[in-house]
């Protein structure tokens, strides 16, 4: 029975496709599209197709069961009107992205009042006339309005927004030229996400945007911004991340009230001119958790700079110009899980590491380590360990040895010519390893290590004719002459034993064969 109702379902999946190929608008492409922000619905794909008009058979879709979402960018639509839209299309995303000088009337979107998503970008739209097509447009969340250039002034004004009472969750205006925001030009819009006005000519932190008090996440990266203020986002206290990124920022802009009222989780100061940690301005943040200060011009970090009134998760200092030390990260012992010291020229494992009780994350790409030693590891909580683009030619005997839990490694780009090393341990001991442009050759040696690891993911060369996927059928197929009986032994259910209980199995294929069958048998079908 089993059997066939799996046939049967298989038979309405492609029946299903073909019905969406065969309802689907002339030129374009229809498919089921899941979406974190607008779950499923069938996305229909119209763009770069050179149409000069909105589709004329759209009427095929009305009372359509399922939510849509029109692609019609990269097009040259010169204008939208309500006549284009009939009546109950179940559209609730749109796009005309890189229609270049398309003119909406008014009523355009009458017809379509269920729309949550409308992106704008790159059609060369001036802001200085109100948006009146999006009046009334009560469920639309997220607007996008990027690479549309304001030359001259430069201004969000106020006539932009006038009168539309929006309700968004996302508003962009990335990449416009901006160079201000007037006075009262967002007073029509509430958000409670995120507003993304980087890659503008902006020198300051607009005063309009203090007034958007339920913002959760603002991005102003990318411009030519110098100083912090005092006060500079007062109100603001339901704002969680903060992006002040690729700014001309040094260790002068901030004031020790600049984060005033703020309760951010996560602050982006990467690719500023920080030549120090700001930890004045700092201290007051007690809720933030990520700190990103990668490629700044960062030479010094005296002792207790992040001891303030927060604990850090995540820590970036990639790309600093400092000789990193224990000392540096003081006070981050009990919480830092995160950290990220790539291209600094590190020549050894920091021993500073034990130190640390639940770093289970750390990234050393793109240093000088030529080898693991033995006790290098040994007394980390460390689960993932990336040693991209480093020297690596050799890892110690017993360096993970001993270990509370299970770890994977990141070796790709570096000088490891084989994996024997797994075999020193035991069942459970690496979980994977991640071996990008390593290229081991396909013999038994490696055959052994995959056996005693969870997953390889990476290729080998097998007899100098083609890479195979390590992990793999095949991989099993080239290899079978190294196991007794032509065929590798069963893996050993060890994960959810050393500290993952994520994965109970050997193979997740397996499990979700499992699943399947608990779901027919909860259904009386096998």
């Amino acid at each position: 029975m089993a059997p066939i109702y799996l046939t049967f379902i298989a038979s309405l999946l492609l029946a299903s496709s073909t019905f969406c190929e065969q309802l689907c608008l002339e030129g374009c492409k229809c498919e089921d599209h899941p979406s974190e922000k607008l779950g499923p619905h069938l996305m229909i794909d119209c763009s770069n197709l050179g149409s000069s008009s909105v589709p004329r058979d759209l009427n095929k879709f009305q009372n359509y069961g399922r939510p849509m979402h029109l692609k019609l960018s990269k097009n040259i639509i010169a204008r939208v009107s309500k006549a284009d839209f009939p009546e109950n299309l179940p559209i609730i995303a749109l796009d005309f992205n890189q229609n270049r000088g398309v003119m909406i009337t008014d009523d355009a979107f009458m017809n379509i009042k269920g729309l949550r998503y409308l992106g704008l970008n790159d059609i060369s739209m001036p802001f200085t006339d109100t948006m009146k097509y999006l009046k009334g447009m009560t469920k639309l969340r997220y607007l996008y309005l990027n690479k549309n250039y304001q030359f001259g002034e430069g201004l969000v004004p106020v006539s932009l927004f006038s009168g539309l009472e929006l309700k968004l969750k996302d508003l962009s205006l990335h990449d416009c030229y901006l160079k201000g925001i007037e006075n009262g030009a967002l007073a029509n819009v509430v958000i409670t996400g995120s507003l993304d006005i980087g890659a503008n000519q902006l020198d300051h932190i607009p005063e309009e945007v203090k007034t958007l008090k339920n913002l959760t996440k603002l991005d102003v990266s990318q411009n030519s911004i110098k100083s912090i203020p005092s006060n500079t986002f007062e109100g603001m206290s339901k704002l969680r991340t903060l992006s002040l990124s690729n700014n001309y920022i040094n260790g002068q802009s901030f004031k020790t009230d600049s984060f005033n009222g703020l309760k951010l989780k996560e602050l982006r100061l990467e690719k500023s001119e920080l030549n120090t940690i700001p930890s004045a301005a700092l201290s007051s943040l007690s809720s933030l958790k990520i700190l990103k200060l990668n490629n700044s011009p960062i030479k010094t970090i005296p002792k207790h700079s992040f001891n303030g009134s927060y604990c850090l998760e995540v820590l970036d200092l990639t790309n600093v110009l400092v000789e990193i030390e224990n000392t540096h990260l003081d006070g981050l012992e009990s919480c830092l899980q995160k950290l990220y010291l790539n291209n600094m020229q590190i020549r050894e494992i920091p021993k500073f590491f034990k130190d640390f009780k639940v770093l289970n994350y750390v990234s050393l790409s793109g240093n000088s380590i030529s080898e693991i030693k033995m006790d290098d590891l040994v007394g980390t909580t460390i689960t993932e360990l990336d040693l991209t683009e480093n020297p690596l030619h050799r890892i110690e005997k017993g360096s993970f040895e001993e270990f509370p839990h299970a770890i994977s490694l990141i070796i790709s780009d570096t000088r490891l010519s084989n994996l024997s090393f797994v075999r020193d341990y035991e069942y459970g001991t690496i979980k994977t390893i991640k071996l990008g442009n390593v290229l081991p050759m396909c013999d038994c040696e490696l055959a052994f290590a995959e056996y005693r690891v969870l997953e390889i993911h990476g290729n080998c060369n097998f007899n100098n004719t083609k890479n195979v996927a390590i992990s793999t059928d095949e991989f099993m197929s080239v290899t079978s002459h190294c196991w007794p009986d032509g065929k590798m032994p069963q893996k050993k259910d060890v994960w959810a034993v050393v500290g993952d209980n994520s994965a109970g199995t050997f193979s997740t294929s397996i499990l979700s064969y499992f699943c399947v069958f608990l779901f027919f048998k909860v259904l009386n079908i096998v």
